[in-house]
């Protein structure tokens, strides 16, 4: 073991260094080396230091600290400048600040390299190295900086990762024994490959139930970024946009704006599904005839919140299939919130192609596009158009910002159709839309969408349909559809979501879906309202549900209670642990008089949190029924694992699922969970078995490799190793990167883990110690140390054997090398203490 004077002196030495380098040394104020020993041939050259410098020339990675606050970590290259040694920031590197550079007159606007002294140029600028903090610290004032590039990250730092392949998967199955031997299975698989800037993708699903399989290719397309115009561009099969039209399946060539290169954008949503299940459940979400999402739910209330739809709108349609056989159904819409954008800021879509609805014979050519662009005073345009040989639509609209009253759009629509039976037809469909937030008392009002639509208005989509009722063909026949009903066109919508927040005595929520149609009484109706509570850890909601379906007329109405109780808060104040743990409670009851009752028992284990568990026990009051499931879910490194078990009177359920990405990469193929739309290959060779941080269940394979499946596109990622769950023998000197990552990209960040012993080494010249401040490199092996007193020097990394060059001096007498190896006896140890003669 290390003995605890020598780690005094260790320390003592470079703490006295660190306390003298930062300050300039005058000659009429000259600090006197005998302070540091009785000899001066023992204390090394500070000579370059007299002038005031702490560092010497060269590249350092540092923190940048901007205006106090913690950006990023980069390396900057330091200069000597005038008897000084000063950072070299240039143009680009300042705008990456958001500074004003055009306040910047003392340099070359033609060269962007050029180093720049911010301080000549920005009164009460300053520009400082911490060499504690190993960071570089800028502080420039407000009236300096360029507001509208607050968080700007220019371009040339964007990165659009490396050459890669990804499959992700997600496969599930069900198995029923007893009354029922129904079998079903669901595959999901999305692949891609990237290439610089380019990004291939291919969407393919696979049901089987009863042994009947069906295979459905979704979508495969070819996208990548157009920088200059901040914009995607996609050819192969997609979605047309649904700003303005309603979004229709197709394939051709998309160019689109994204927000997402834009500083402080806000992405784009998909809807939170909400439902009540009554017993253990099957969810099914549907969108556009395809199965986009499955999963098992526990009786009571649930939230799907991790929806991946295949179109970044349309309605979905929703079925929770009950273990006995029931099932209801309902839909979920979602629209987009008011069209608003930044005063001379504009957004645009130009999509052409062929249309490929799952569901028409008829597959037309069309151009579509639009163009949404701010004006002053808060106000916002615009409009577009599409058009095929027998549609044609066009709108416009306006949108405001009125401040404290909220904010709306309204836009009006023109169609002319020429329908399936040759007619032709004319109308309108006008649409409103307001949202408002009054944060000051948590409420979040949002009108979603009201749209009244006249008797001869038609969508795109519902022209499309060549086999549909209400009109006859040429047999003088009426033609039936399952898809589509001429006389049952759309009139109007209402969609409302409402939140509000009671302080701590927990939020409300209400959301109304409602559609009417022409020609008919009948309506599709949606009400859900709940409320959420929370008091010292135990929560509990109330949640009531209301669907009627036009085509069916069944109405169903379901009541919900929840309780959760953190096993916590039952435990001794002493009691500690990293794990959750919570009893729960749920009661749901219908229309139909069908009440159910489960309680149980849920949290997580491992020191990680990587597994999950839950077990219940349920009764239902028709036909006395138990009902019981267990559940367990495990995050791992290469992928997630989740199986259930549950019964009831008549049946008994296995339920299963595994979901992860595969990444096939230059250093060949590396597991990973589930792969976003993003993700960073960690390249940390000789760190088996280290974790990730801020990253769960996420760990190096045994080669070094990791995958963390998700990063945000054009925004700053930090990536970082648990250096605490490194071997002895391992240290990595820049343990925090930070990368950029374009979209779609797969980003490869390398952690240079040096794999050797820690040296405490006592170095002497003709029996003396070496002068204290004495610099101690290894070029071979990129070791480097400052000798401390009595000739003490610490090194991590080392090699069973080296040659270290010391120097305290610019003469040849105050240099000298050693030849050294580790003792054979001593590499076990935490720390190798050896004594040298330096020749």
């Amino acid at each position: 073991m290390v003995n605890k004077n020598t780690v005094c002196f260790l320390f003592s030495g470079i703490i006295t260094i660190s306390l003298i380098l930062p300050f300039p040394l005058y000659s009429a104020n000259r600090f006197n080396p005998a302070f540091l020993s009785d000899s001066p041939e023992a204390v090394t050259d500070l000579s370059y230091f007299e002038a005031g410098n702490s560092i010497k020339p060269g590249d350092y990675p540092l923190d940048i600290i901007f205006n106090n606050e913690y950006l990023r970590n980069e390396n900057i290259h330091f200069i000597s400048h005038n008897k000084n040694v000063i950072p070299c920031l240039n143009k680009v590197f300042l705008q990456s600040l958001g500074i004003n550079t055009k306040l910047i007159t003392n340099f070359d606007v033609k060269s962007e390299k050029e180093c720049i002294d911010i301080s000549d140029s920005i009164p009460d600028t300053s520009v400082n190295y911490d060499i504690e903090k190993q960071a570089l610290k800028i502080q420039v004032p407000q009236a300096a900086l360029d507001l509208q590039a607050r968080g700007y990250i220019p371009p040339e730092k964007w990165d659009n990762g490396i050459t890669a392949g990804l499959l992700n998967y997600s496969f599930s199955g069900a198995n029923n024994w007893g009354n029922s031997h129904n079998n079903s299975y669901y595959l999901n698989l999305r692949s891609g490959i990237n290439i610089g800037a380019w990004r291939l993708r291919d969407y393919s699903t696979w049901n089987s139930s009863n042994g009947k399989n069906q295979w459905d290719h979704i979508n495969t397309y070819l996208q990548r970024n157009i920088v200059s115009l901040r914009s995607q561009l996609k050819v192969g099969d997609s979605y047309t946009s649904s700003t303005l039209f309603d979004s229709i399946n197709f394939r051709g060539i998309s160019l689109e704006s994204d927000d997402t290169m834009l500083p402080d954008s806000q992405r784009g949503f998909a809807p939170v599904v909400r439902g009540i299940a009554s017993g253990n459940a099957k969810v099914v979400i549907r969108q556009n005839g395809y199965v986009i999402y499955q999963t098992f739910v526990s009786p009571g209330a649930f939230e799907i919140r991790d929806l991946y739809p295949t179109s970044n709108s349309g309605d979905l349609y929703v079925s929770v299939e009950e273990n006995d056989g029931s099932k209801h159904d309902y839909i979920v819409p979602y629209s987009a919130v008011p069209i608003l954008q930044r005063e001379g800021q504009k957004k645009f879509v130009i999509q052409a192609g062929e249309v490929r609805q799952d569901n028409q014979n008829k597959k037309p050519r069309f151009i579509q596009g639009h163009l949404i662009y701010g004006l002053p005073y808060d106000s916002t345009l615009y409009g577009g158009a599409l058009i095929t040989s027998d549609y044609q639509s066009y709108a416009l609209g306006v949108g405001q910002n009125m401040g404290t009253l909220g904010a709306f759009s309204t836009d009006i629509t023109f169609a002319h159709s020429q329908l399936p039976d040759n007619s032709t037809s004319e109308g309108y469909s006008l649409r409103f839309l307001y949202a408002k937030s009054l944060n000051q008392f948590g409420t979040n009002f949002q009108l979603l969408g009201y749209r009244y639509s006249t008797s001869g208005f038609y969508t795109l989509d519902e022209t499309l349909n060549t086999r549909m009722s209400g009109y006859l063909n040429e047999n003088n026949q009426e033609v039936p559809s399952r898809y589509f009903n001429l006389n049952n066109r759309k009139k109007g919508s209402l969609q409302v979501n409402l939140s509000q927040q009671l302080s701590d005595y927990g939020s409300i929520f209400m959301t109304t879906n409602w559609q009417n149609y022409w020609e008919t009484n009948e309506k599709n109706v949606l009400f859900q309202a709940g409320y959420n509570g929370n008091v010292k850890g135990l929560s509990y909601n109330i949640i009531y549900g209301y669907n009627r379906m036009m085509n069916s007329g069944e109405r169903d109405q379901t009541l919900s209670l929840g309780i959760s109780i953190p096993l916590q808060l039952l435990m001794p104040s002493s009691y500690q642990s990293t794990n959750s743990a919570y009893l729960t409670y749920n009661y749901s009851h219908n229309d139909n008089g069908y009440s159910a009752h489960n309680t149980g028992v849920a949290g997580t284990l491992f020191e990680d949190n990587t597994l999950n568990y839950s077990v219940q026990q349920g009764y239902s009051n028709q036909g006395g029924s138990y009902t019981g499931n267990a559940a367990l879910g495990y995050q791992s490194r290469y992928g997630n694992l989740n199986v259930g078990y549950n019964y009831n009177k008549e049946i008994q359920q296995l339920n299963y699922s595994i979901a992860g990405g595969v990444l096939l990469h230059s250093e060949g193929l590396t597991l990973s969970q589930p792969l976003s739309s993003n993700a960073i290959l960690v390249d940390a060779r000789k760190t088996a078995n280290v974790p990730i941080d801020n990253a769960t269940g996420i760990y190096t394979d045994w080669r070094g490799f990791a995958v963390i499946p998700y990063a945000t596109a054009y925004r700053q990622n930090k990536v970082a190793l648990d250096t605490t769950s490194l071997p002895d023998n391992v240290e990595i000197e820049q343990n925090i990167q930070q990368v950029i990552p374009t979209q779609g990209a797969v980003i490869k960040v390398n952690f240079d883990a040096k794999t050797g012993y820690r040296l405490l080494l006592t170095l002497k010249q003709q029996g003396r110690p070496l002068p204290f401040g004495a610099i101690a490199t290894d070029k071979q092996n990129h070791l480097s140390g400052i000798v401390g007193d009595d000739g003490l020097l610490y090194l991590s990394g080392v090699p069973r054997s080296g040659v270290l060059d010391i120097r305290w001096g610019n003469n040849t007498s105050e240099y000298c090398k050693i030849n050294y190896k580790l003792p054979e006896n001593q590499q076990d140890e935490p720390f190798v203490k050896m004594t040298q003669e330096c020749q």
